[in-house]
């Protein structure tokens, strides 16, 4: 996959795949990790809630929520399949799905409760691509 010179993070898509500037996925992203943070906190990726306390691995799917956050801004870009997302990302479609769901949910509850975060058009622009994946 692509990735962005600009940035450390390495194994990122560039923001240009995932359809935003670089300051715009950095202040997204200061707001998403700690909505992902608090829920893996509290629950598991299904939904459960945690008996004890969650271990961050260094071999999860998503180490980092930078990584989380171009997951699912890629599929939502361009209303790629789970198959796409799942190939682009290295992970099968089973847990891609698992975490779209997830990863859809907390985005949206991150863009109502944090609207000022962006632009207006842009938090008009990723509800409403993120309306779009949740009617198919």
């Amino acid at each position: 996959m692509p990735t962005d010179h600009n940035t450390n993070h390495k194994d990122l898509p560039s923001y240009e795949i995932v359809g935003i500037k670089s300051a715009d996925f950095e202040t997204l992203n200061e707001v998403f990790s700690k909505r992902l943070e608090y829920y893996l906190s509290e629950y598991t990726l299904e939904g459960k809630k945690r008996h004890r306390r969650n271990f961050k691995r260094e071999n999860s799917i998503f180490s980092d929520s930078r990584k989380a956050l171009c997951f699912i801004l890629y599929y939502v870009k361009d209303r790629t399949t789970q198959e796409q997302a799942a190939h682009a990302f290295g992970i099968d479609q089973p847990k891609a799905s698992k975490y779209l769901t997830l990863l859809k949910r907390l985005l949206h509850e991150t863009l109502l409760n944090n609207q000022n975060a962006l632009s207006k058009a842009k938090v008009a622009w990723l509800q409403n691509s993120l309306r779009k994946v949740y009617t198919e």
